[in-house]
């Protein structure tokens, strides 16, 4: 973080944002959407919740430098992991588990 004429400014370079995928129609689509930036170049990521052959849950990521500028969407007030986990954005439960875990 570095500070400006009092105020901060965060460097995003080899950070990544993805969102649940609202318009996923098949199992070859993304369940997670987003995009990033790595050593100054914009990015794509996609990632599935996934299961080995032993049970265990994980992500599976995939990156791509074709991005389209696209906004985030709209949480209705909600914080990115209260959408993630699909709370409702009362903190009441901060014990909520992640879609594979459910």
């Amino acid at each position: 973080m570095e500070k400006k004429a009092n105020k901060f400014s965060y460097n995003n370079v080899g950070r990544a944002n993805v969102f649940r995928n609202k318009f996923k129609k098949s199992d070859r689509e993304p369940d997670l959407k987003g995009d990033g930036e790595i050593m100054g170049n914009k990015i794509g990521v996609a990632a599935w919740f996934k299961e080995d052959k032993n049970g265990n849950r994980y992500l599976s990521l995939s990156f791509d430098d074709s991005v389209k500028p696209q906004a985030p969407p709209k949480n209705n007030g909600q914080t990115d992991l209260d959408t993630w986990f699909g709370g409702s954005g009362n903190k009441k439960n901060g014990n909520k588990k992640p879609p594979w875990d459910r």
